[in-house]
């Protein structure tokens, strides 16, 4: 289950990853930016495996 900061994280990387795709010029692309950013999608693909890894263990697909 994911927490409000989880919510919050994905937000920050939707917005981010929204505002490249339609071409907006006026995000600053800075290291700080970057940095926040990389964190948040090893976070999610940390969870996500863990999640996965977790699922394998319990066998949850089998009930």
């Amino acid at each position: 289950m994911e927490c409000p900061s989880d919510e919050q994280d994905l937000n920050i990387l939707l917005r981010f990853r929204n505002s490249i795709a339609h071409g907006d010029r006026k995000m600053p692309i800075d290291f700080d930016r970057i940095d926040k950013i990389s964190k948040i999608a090893i976070k999610i693909s940390t969870d996500f495996a863990v999640s996965v890894d977790e699922a394998c263990k319990q066998k949850i697909w089998m009930k």
